[in-house]
């Protein structure tokens, strides 16, 4: 229904963000089997070029809202983690729980992909084990619910508007919890 959608929105020319080419992207950079943590935003961008398929993605700056405001606060005695690689090797899945928006219009698309998403989110906390699970924003906590037992849950709250989010701390927290699991820490 999602798809089709979409398509008669392109056909009647109006547009959304990403394209249909990076709708997927961050699927395609993450294969299941090497999933580790689950960033979940709520919307792309919705200004026309930005988005790129990936939670806090862009074509101009590559992470331009929330996790960078993050990653800034955590790592201030040193350069913020470039985190457009993260996804390709360290077992990220940096997902939107609406995949699209129209230009302008960031909520427009939430009601059409959130049965979809819901599901998505179920299938991996069923089929991947000991996985951290981050949700951000209000729009997303619900889908903690999804989360099954052994698996881990951060929730982070809306984006402040001073975008300060001191003593959060969730990349060091993130990799302490991956080496009591065995896991090799992401490289932020």
């Amino acid at each position: 229904m999602a798809i089709n959608q979409l398509l008669s929105d392109f056909v009647a020319g109006q547009p959304f963000t990403p394209t249909f080419k990076d709708l997927f992207k961050s699927m395609d950079l993450c294969d299941l089997k090497d999933v580790k943590v689950v960033f979940v935003n709520a919307y792309p961008s919705d200004e026309k070029g930005v988005a790129n398929g990936l939670a806090f993605g862009g074509n101009v700056n590559p992470f331009v809202n929330s996790l960078n405001d993050i990653a800034s606060d955590e790592f201030i005695d040193g350069p913020a983690p470039s985190l457009e690689f993260v996804p390709k090797d360290n077992g990220v899945l940096l997902l939107n729980m609406a995949l699209t928006c129209p230009i302008g219009k960031q909520t427009d698309h939430l009601p059409m992909w959130t049965p979809v998403f819901e599901k998505l989110i179920a299938d991996i906390a069923y089929k991947t084990l000991n996985t951290i699970f981050v949700f951000i924003g209000n729009e997303t906590e619900y889908l903690g619910k999804a989360v099954r037992k052994g698996q881990y849950k951060f929730f982070l709250p809306e984006v402040p508007v001073d975008g300060d989010w001191n003593n959060i701390e969730v990349f060091s927290k993130i990799n302490t919890l991956l080496k009591k699991l065995d896991k090799e820490p992401v490289n932020w």
